[in-house]
């Protein structure tokens, strides 16, 4: 259905504006809001007049440039309307409120569509802006969907569960849940949604956390290696033992000199001198006397951690994780540190095991997330969405694409779920 249009009467031109050959338009897409915004330039002569309304959309990609544009609700107060560009030849095509707006003649690699609030600002009937603002979410419509539906609305609807991610995803940039992404997730529950927290995090620290937020679900911390359900029951503990955590040290040690180690239990965070001091410091609540070396040897440990003067976690992974072999899981949730668990602890395996506890299929259940270590969870038969500001490899992997963690991306998601379960109910 159309919106609403706010538009101001002009002439019609006797002929449509001839397109110069120097006009060019300068597009920016912004995963982190769902915006896309074009201008043209030089701005074309005319009246100025702004037509707003709500409808589908959908943006086209060659690699990262925007390639093309359409509207299909759009009012018929566009349907003359002209784009000085050499891919538009100077008339999108409009039919039937099916506005098509090219801008590259590349090959589309990939399509996001969704709802939109949509504003076109018009010098007499030539484009000089157009804004796109997705509204609740972006769906990707290539590749097709994973999910046993392949269709978004109807993958919607059959979601029960929706696990999320902490840092960069369900927390902003603060470091805080803000209130609409809380009285979403509370909404969602109240509906029968059931919500699962998969997190880097320790245990104490994530339950710690949920608690403060008055929030509860299942938890997956550690990257999987530990999960409990609603009732704080154990599900499954993946550690290192003390055998399998030596080998890591003495490899770390003599593979990578330069790398300095930590360790993670439920409940206790081990350090050994020279981690970074930043991050010590704003660990400081969470560490407990005694070296990443002492931990390691109890058998307890759940997760390794890694950082290093001069490579980044992306940097260094591929080479710590094939010294190492197939029997840890290398990943990282930041670029300042590696996070080194055994093969079997993913945050993939923990929603499977959420899943069978919960009694429910993969495909109703929903994850959302922003880093590699997110990804074996994207790769179920789920419906994966990921926040606007997530790694490249997530916005590859993902079905869904949500605005960014500081602009509610979350809360996008579950508010669509909710909706959808009340039509369906």
């Amino acid at each position: 259905m159309t919106g609403h249009t706010h538009t101001e009467q002009t002439a019609e031109p006797a002929h449509p504006p001839t397109p110069p050959h120097d006009t060019h338009v300068h597009t920016h897409w912004d995963p982190r809001s769902a915006a896309a915004r074009l201008h043209w330039d030089p701005p074309p002569a005319g009246h100025r007049r702004r037509v707003e309304f709500t409808g589908r959309a959908m943006l086209s990609f060659t690699g990262d440039q925007l390639c093309a544009v359409d509207l299909f609700d759009s009012p018929d107060t566009l349907a003359r309307t002209h784009a000085d560009h050499p891919a538009a030849r100077g008339i999108p095509l409009f039919d039937c409120g099916w506005l098509w707006l090219p801008l590259h003649t590349g090959p589309p690699t990939k399509r996001l569509t969704g709802h939109a609030r949509i504003e076109a600002v018009l010098a007499d009937r030539t484009l000089t802006e157009l804004h796109v603002r997705a509204h609740p979410l972006w769906t990707r419509a290539h590749p097709p969907w994973r999910s046993a539906t392949h269709d978004p609305a109807t993958a919607l609807a059959a979601v029960q569960l929706v696990a999320m991610d902490l840092d960069g995803t369900l927390l902003d940039s603060a470091g805080t849940i803000p209130p609409r992404v809380r009285t979403a997730l509370h909404t969602a529950q109240h509906h029968g949604i059931t919500a699962a927290f998969v997190t880097g995090r320790p245990l104490a620290d994530t339950l710690t956390l949920l608690r403060e937020a008055g929030l509860h679900g299942y938890v997956a911390a550690s990257n999987g290696a530990v999960v409990q359900d609603e009732n704080g029951r154990l599900l499954h503990r993946r550690a290192i033992d003390g055998d399998r955590a030596a080998t890591v040290r003495r490899t770390m040690r003599d593979r990578f000199p330069h790398a300095v180690l930590g360790a993670v239990d439920e409940n206790r965070l081990f350090l050994d001198p020279g981690f970074p001091a930043d991050l010590a410091h704003e660990w400081n609540n969470r560490l407990c006397a005694g070296t990443a070396c002492d931990a390691l040897a109890s058998g307890q440990i759940l997760k390794i951690l890694a950082a290093h003067p001069t490579s980044t976690a992306e940097e260094l992974a591929p080479a710590v994780s094939a010294a190492l072999g197939e029997q840890y899981l290398v990943t990282y949730s930041t670029q300042r540190f590696l996070e080194i668990s055994d093969a079997r602890a993913t945050k993939g395996r923990a929603v499977t095991a959420i899943a069978a506890a919960a009694g429910l299929p993969l495909t109703a259940v929903a994850v959302v997330g922003d880093m590699p270590n997110d990804l074996p969870m994207m790769a179920l038969p789920t419906v994966a969405a990921a926040v606007g500001n997530a790694h490249p490899r997530v916005l590859d992997a993902a079905d869904i694409i949500v605005p960014g963690n500081d602009h509610h991306g979350v809360a996008d998601l579950l508010e669509a779920v909710t909706a959808t379960r009340r039509k369906t109910a």
